[in-house]
C-alpha cells in the first residue's frame, strides 16, 4: 500500500470516529464548556476545520502565509450540521491536493516562508494533519464522556 493511500485510509478512520462521537451531540453539548479556558465541542471541530485549511493553503500558497486567525475566519459553520458539511467539503480538497503529489514530491524538502533556515515537506504537513485532527477527537470524546456518552456503544445519545 502506497503512503497516500495510508494516510487516506487514516484519514477516514479518524473522520468516521469523529463523526460517530458527535453525531448524536445536542445543541447544549455542542456548546458545553467543560471548564472556563477549555474549549466546547463546537470550538473544536472549528479548530479542526482551521487547522486543515490552513495546511491546506500553506501548501498551495506558501508565499502567502494565511495566519491562524484568518484560518479561523474562514470557517463559516455554525451549528453542528453545517460544520460536519463543511469539514466534509475541506477534507476533499486537502484528497485532491495531496493526491498531485508524486511519491518523491511527498518528501521534498521546502523552506519555510519567512524563515529560510526551515524546512518543511508535504510529507510532514500530512502527518501533522493527522497528528491534529486525532488530537481534538480525543478532546472531543473525553468531554463527551462526561456528560454521558459512552464511545464503547457506539451511536449511544448522551444524557448531558
Amino acid at each position: 500500500m502506497k503512503i497516500l493511500e495510508k494516510w487516506f485510509e487514516n484519514l477516514k478512520e479518524i473522520r468516521e470516529e469523529l463523526l460517530d462521537t458527535v453525531r448524536n451531540c445536542t445543541e447544549d453539548e455542542f456548546i458545553w464548556v467543560p471548564k472556563p479556558g477549555m474549549k466546547s465541542a463546537k470550538a473544536l471541530l472549528i479548530e479542526i476545520a482551521a487547522g486543515e485549511l490552513w495546511l491546506d493553503h500553506f501548501l498551495t500558497n506558501p508565499d502567502e502565509p494565511l495566519s491562524w486567525k484568518a484560518a479561523f475566519d474562514l470557517v463559516k459553520g455554525n451549528i453542528l450540521p453545517d460544520l460536519l458539511n463543511e469539514l466534509a467539503a475541506i477534507r476533499q480538497k486537502t484528497i485532491v491536493l495531496f493526491q498531485q503529489f508524486t511519491e518523491k514530491e511527498l518528501f521534498e524538502e521546502k523552506t519555510w516562508p519567512n524563515d529560510s533556515t526551515k524546512t518543511f515537506s508535504p510529507e510532514e504537513t500530512m502527518r501533522y494533519l493527522i497528528q491534529h485532527e486525532y488530537y481534538h477527537l480525543g478532546q472531543l470524546i473525553y468531554n463527551r464522556w462526561m456528560l454521558g456518552y459512552n464511545p464503547f456503544q457506539s451511536g449511544q445519545a448522551s444524557s448531558g
